[in-house]
């Protein structure tokens, strides 16, 4: 029953992510789901395997790309793999929701488990290239995004010291996750202080 509810989110995801209402409904099957289930962990695995490829990819697209569409990956409702072709700016435009959704699989994440490997060593990286590349002008993004990376030291601050991290083209220096996150999470500071203080 897991796996077609996740599929559904994500597709959901895709088709609605402007339709706060739709999505949300979505969210809430899911969490009932792994509210109900003795198995919990297995659950919240297949949960984050079917939305897990759909946010990252949308997080990989930038502002700088010279491609007008981005092919977008999820499975329908009944599992197949299928791709969704998204123009660049509506793959732009869905980054804040994509954020949003990761900081709800964070934030949901079995306590009696680390962060699963595909959080942390998949999709980690991609959102600090995300936030390290994003313009004053993404504040949609860069909000939702410390919303996740204060899930990401909340759950996984282990896991995110022991790893060693290195962001391609974003001209940050190879560090580890921690160390990044807190970077990262400066910055947005610094820009919000910047930002209030102009008026």
């Amino acid at each position: 029953m897991a796996t077609p509810i996740s599929h559904l989110a994500a597709s959901t995801f895709l088709d609605h992510h402007d339709d706060p209402t739709v999505f949300d409904a979505a969210l809430d099957l899911v969490d009932e789901l792994l509210k109900a289930s003795t198995e919990v962990v297995g659950v919240y695995a297949s949960v984050v395997e079917a939305l897990l490829p759909t946010i990252v990819a949308v997080l990989k697209v930038r502002a700088s790309w010279e491609k007008p569409s981005a092919p977008i990956p999820y499975k329908s409702p009944a599992g197949a793999l299928k791709m969704q072709v998204l123009s660049k700016d509506t793959a732009l435009s869905m980054q804040p929701e994509a954020v949003d959704l990761l900081s709800h699989l964070l934030r949901t994440s079995p306590p009696e488990v680390p962060l699963l490997e595909p959080l942390v060593g998949g999709a980690f990286p991609v959102l600090m290239s995300a936030l390290a590349s994003a313009s004053p002008e993404d504040s949609g993004l860069l909000q939702s995004g410390s919303e996740a990376v204060r899930w990401y030291v909340t759950k996984g601050a282990e896991q995110l010291a022991g790893r060693v991290f290195e962001l391609g083209g974003s001209g940050t220096p190879a560090t580890n996750g921690l160390v990044l996150a807190v970077n990262v999470s400066s910055t947005w500071k610094l820009f919000c202080r910047t930002f209030w203080t102009s008026f």
